[in-house]
């Protein structure tokens, strides 16, 4: 058997991928939720610029 084919079988049968991808879960939200006041106040910046950019693009500036 080849390399590549025991490498996959090996991540198979641990669950690697499984894993991996809840332990990379686990980060992003602790880091969602150590943000969450900075993570707001760039969606309200956002909003406001969208609304600049739709009265520009409309004529009602």
């Amino acid at each position: 058997m080849g390399v590549a084919l025991a490498d996959v079988r090996c991540k198979r049968e641990e669950n690697v991928i499984g894993v991996w991808s809840t332990v990379e879960s686990a980060y992003q939200k602790a880091l969602i939720s150590e943000s969450a006041d900075d993570l707001k106040e760039a969606k309200r910046y956002k909003g406001e610029i969208i609304k600049i950019a739709e009265a520009v693009l409309s004529g009602k500036q």
